[in-house]
């Protein structure tokens, strides 16, 4: 896909459903975010949300996250190495509501054969340092170093930007968008 998540080759669109998966027992009607006061937020469907969409395709690695910003769903685009389908996930992350398949651009990959850190993981650091409601995750390259952007919005609603480095785990910087 190019840099702004579009296809780059024609693509086919697929409906399919994913009746394996279920609803998370603390999920709730915004999206999953849940506020403990005694520590941080969590986002719970996330995760459904990123298991869903790598059960679509066997041996898949989730690499790009967007909830979307009505809520009402989540793209999250996996790979198998050569092919990525983008699957479009029902806001609590159990069922599926749309596949796209198209080839892996050489930039993806090379970021994915460098990242030992799953999605999953960078998700869970991020929430480790800021929680609220994860919004989107993409996996990228910064000043030579392939790193997990992930944004979390916090309860108060203000954007927080986390870049985890996608080799080791290490959170490089935690920007706050006021």
């Amino acid at each position: 896909s190019s840099d702004d998540g579009t296809p780059t080759s024609d693509a086919t669109a697929t409906a399919a459903t994913d009746a394996s998966a279920t609803p998370s027992d603390d999920a709730t009607d915004d999206g999953g975010f849940t506020a403990d006061p005694g520590g941080p937020s969590e986002d719970t469907t996330v995760h459904t949300a990123i298991e869903t969409a790598i059960a679509q395709m066997d041996g898949s690695r989730a690499f790009d996250l967007e909830h979307e910003d009505d809520g009402n769903a989540y793209e999250i685009d996996v790979t198998d190495g050569t092919t990525v389908t983008e699957v479009r996930i029902s806001s609590d992350g159990t069922s599926v509501q749309r596949t796209e398949t198209d080839d892996l651009d050489g930039d993806d990959q090379r970021e994915l054969e460098a990242a030992t850190v799953e999605m999953a993981e960078a998700v869970d650091i991020a929430l480790g340092e800021q929680g609220g409601l994860v919004t989107d995750v993409e996996l990228d390259t910064e000043n030579d170093v392939v790193i997990w952007e992930v944004q979390v919005r916090a309860s108060d609603d203000v954007e927080h930007d986390v870049d985890i480095d996608a080799a080791s785990g290490d959170v490089l910087k935690v920007d706050t968008d006021r």
